[in-house]
C-alpha cells in the first residue's frame, strides 16, 4: 500500500471540515486523553471499592470470632483469637481508611 491510501480520517478533512480548526489532529489526542482519564478514574473507584469491601469484611471478621456459637474457651485459644481480632480489626480498619475519596488539590 502506498503512503496516500494510509491516510487517516481526520487527516483528509481538511481546514474546512470537523471543527474548524485546522486539520482536527489535535482534537483526537485530546478526546483520547479525557477517555483515558475517565477510564483510570473508574479503575481508581473500583480499586476503592473493592479495598472497602475487603476492611469491612475484615471487621466483620474480628467480631465474628467472640460471637460464634460453638466457641471453645481454652486459654491457648483465647489468646489465638485475641490475637486475630487484633489483626483484623487492625487490618479493616486501615482498609477502610486508605479507601477513603481522595482529597481534591487545590490548584
Amino acid at each position: 500500500m502506498s503512503a496516500a491510501s494510509q491516510v487517516m480520517p481526520s487527516q483528509a478533512m481538511g481546514p474546512t471540515h470537523g471543527t474548524g480548526r485546522g486539520n482536527g489532529r489535535g482534537n483526537g489526542q485530546a478526546s483520547r486523553q479525557s477517555q483515558t482519564a475517565e477510564g483510570a478514574s473508574t479503575i481508581g473507584h473500583m480499586v476503592r471499592l473493592f479495598t472497602r469491601l475487603i476492611g469491612i469484611a475484615l471487621l466483620l471478621s474480628a467480631i465474628g470470632l467472640w460471637i460464634s456459637p460453638k466457641a471453645t474457651y481454652l486459654p491457648e485459644l483465647m489468646l489465638m483469637k485475641a490475637c486475630a481480632t487484633f489483626f483484623f480489626a487492625l487490618t479493616g480498619l486501615y482498609l477502610v481508611i486508605i479507601a477513603r475519596n481522595p482529597k481534591k488539590s487545590h490548584s
